[in-house]
């Protein structure tokens, strides 16, 4: 059984989607075309994503991922000036959070989010993006996560592969 979700909890997660809706705002009233998508990672949301990546869509909103195992959800894909297998444009994710200070935990979400786009593109993006509260964004380089992120992905498999439901991890 899941435990209740707590009061703070939900009020958190109602102010994250407010954050994350200002910011669509913006950028809508700023011009950017903008593909806003479910997130609920079925083979329907997977297909859906892959249609407003072709046609070079500057924004998409919740964009579902998969790759073998891992899937995902990306609060926002930003096409960006780097050829790949889609034509001469790219993508780089955008994590929304309402903290004013990037955490580990986003920084682990943004690279999955980078693994997850590379069958995509070609290639690795090189960047991701995190939109934090008061409105701010910040840009971090992939390689400088990238060694410690496939580490921590390699405990995962040696967790998951080592795992016995008969005993308490």
């Amino acid at each position: 059984n899941k435990p209740a979700v707590s009061e703070l909890d939900q009020q958190l997660f109602a102010d994250g989607l407010r954050h994350e809706q200002v910011l669509l705002s913006k950028l809508e009233k700023a011009g950017h075309n903008m593909a806003r998508l479910p997130g609920k990672q079925t083979e329907a949301d997977y297909a859906a994503t892959r249609e407003a990546m072709a046609p070079g869509m500057e924004v998409i909103h919740q964009a579902s991922l998969c790759k073998e195992e891992m899937r995902g959800s990306a609060d926002l894909l930003k096409r960006i000036d780097r050829p790949s297998l889609l034509g001469e444009w790219s993508y780089i994710p955008i994590e929304c959070k309402l903290a004013s200070k990037p955490k580990t935990t986003f920084l682990v979400q943004a690279s999955a989010y980078c693994e997850l786009l590379t069958p995509l593109l070609g290639h690795r993006p090189d960047q991701f993006e995190l939109y934090l509260g008061g409105g701010k964004f910040q840009r971090y380089a992939t390689d400088q996560f990238w060694a410690w992120y496939q580490l921590l992905r390699q405990r995962l498999a040696a967790f998951q592969e080592s795992f016995d439901p008969s005993r308490a991890p």
